[in-house]
């Protein structure tokens, strides 16, 4: 009984592992798709760039919930702890389970460092936006300084009757 519960648990966290990876991929070419669009200084399609990863993340981490708790039952079943302890030729799928886990390591691995990449470069953008914006304000000020003409003059009232 415990063999096929531990074997169903496997299969699971495969497939669970399988539509992690699937949507981590999506994450990483729309991460790469950053870099042009920030380059192009394309603010609106960075955003909507950025929308759609977070609904990527948002899916995934749905998916590590899961995971989670079929991962908490095996380790409970197998008595281990972490996943290195899962032994491979003992357990049917065991390596199988492994190897994917290898491979979305890997994936999040070049998100991060296609992330990073892409952080310095819009801080770079948002720094050069927002000279440009203080220049903007500086001649907005400048401007209304000359634009408001010479003052004129008040008209006062003398009393010539006195």
């Amino acid at each position: 009984m415990n063999r096929l519960i531990i074997d169903d648990y496997i299969k699971e966290l495969i497939r669970i592992l399988n539509k992690k990876m699937n949507l981590l991929e999506q994450i990483f070419d729309l991460t790469n798709s950053q870099s042009p669009a920030i380059d192009d200084e394309d603010i609106g399609r960075l955003e909507s760039l950025v929308a759609e990863k977070q609904d990527r993340i948002d899916a995934i981490n749905k998916l590590d919930e899961e995971f989670d708790a079929y991962f908490t039952r095996l380790k409970s079943l197998l008595n281990i702890k972490r996943m290195d302890e899962l032994k491979t030729d003992e357990i049917p799928g065991a390596a199988e389970l492994k190897q994917v886990v290898g491979k979305a390591a890997a994936i999040a691995r070049k998100i991060s460092e296609v992330e990073a990449k892409n952080n310095e470069k819009a801080k770079a953008l948002l720094n050069k936006l927002g000279e440009e914006i203080k220049g903007i304000n500086r001649m907005k000020k400048a401007n209304q300084a000359y634009a408001s003409g010479p003052s004129k003059p008040q008209a006062h009232f003398i009393d010539k009757k006195k």
